[in-house]
């Protein structure tokens, strides 16, 4: 009869052992989750940031190369080289939609004259909006 004593006794002793257990179980995968979560979240915005980086890169290099077509313009009379040579607010279709300012600016050393074509181009909007801008400089 002692041993059927212990084992009621031990029983008694654990009541109410696996509440405590179960909260905290559920409490670190709560964590574990939202933390998840969380670097998911992160993840998504980073890789928008890089996309749009990765375009508006090319939509200012695209913007420099329209500017040094309009400069040194075989077909037509070349543009002079004003602040502003080339401006696109309307967004660039194949770029997904950038927006693009290409400045210029002159330095007379005779007999050369040394040019230089800043393109800045922004795209996305909100936390995803990335800039970057291209300096090109040409000789003529």
């Amino acid at each position: 009869m002692s041993h059927n004593r212990f084992a009621f006794t031990s029983r008694k002793k654990q009541a109410g052992f696996g509440l405590p257990v179960a909260i905290f179980i559920i409490t670190v995968l709560s964590m574990v989750v939202a933390g998840i979560s969380k670097l998911g979240e992160s993840s998504a915005v980073a890789f928008g940031q890089d996309v749009n980086s990765i375009r508006a890169f090319y939509a200012a290099e695209s913007g420099a190369q329209i500017g040094l077509a309009r400069l040194f313009s075989v077909v037509s009379p070349p543009e002079s080289c004003d602040s502003s040579i080339y401006s696109d607010h309307t967004g660039l279709e194949g770029l997904n939609k950038c927006n693009v300012d290409v400045a210029c600016s002159r330095v007379n050393n005779p007999p050369d004259t040394y040019y230089t074509l800043v393109s800045t181009a922004t795209c996305g909007s909100g936390v995803d909006a990335a800039q970057r801008i291209v300096e090109v400089k040409a000789k003529s």
